[in-house]
């Protein structure tokens, strides 16, 4: 079973909140902190929340040893048929599954598969 987490996406004052503390649906808020804001709320209407895939990129450094972990709305380059091609990752309501797409019709393909 993977790990449930979230980023988010702060639109009022642009820019990503890569710790989502928690998620209150009652007051329809997200609690957050960041390195060098520490922490704070926002209403769910000013966030984007992206969803963590539960997959790690293959690229590892020595910041990232075991690869950045990837989310939902992330930009991720594959090599798919022998050409790199770069995708957006999004959710499959249909497959129920993280895909990764380029936009173009039938364009979806699933993340273990490039990204293995």
């Amino acid at each position: 079973m993977r790990e449930i987490k979230f980023k988010a996406w702060d639109k009022e004052k642009k820019h990503m909140v890569d710790n989502v503390v928690f998620l209150d649906f009652k007051a329809k808020q997200i609690g957050c902190h960041r390195t060098g804001y520490g922490s704070y709320c926002q209403p769910f209407e000013n966030v984007e929340l992206l969803q963590y895939t539960g997959l790690k990129d293959s690229k590892r450094t020595k910041e990232y040893p075991e690869g950045q972990e990837i989310y939902e709305g992330d930009i991720v380059e594959c090599v798919y048929d022998g050409n790199m091609n770069v995708y957006v990752v999004v959710y499959d309501l249909e497959e129920l599954n993280f895909k990764a797409t380029n936009g173009k019709e039938n364009g979806h393909e699933e993340l273990d598969v490039v990204l293995a």
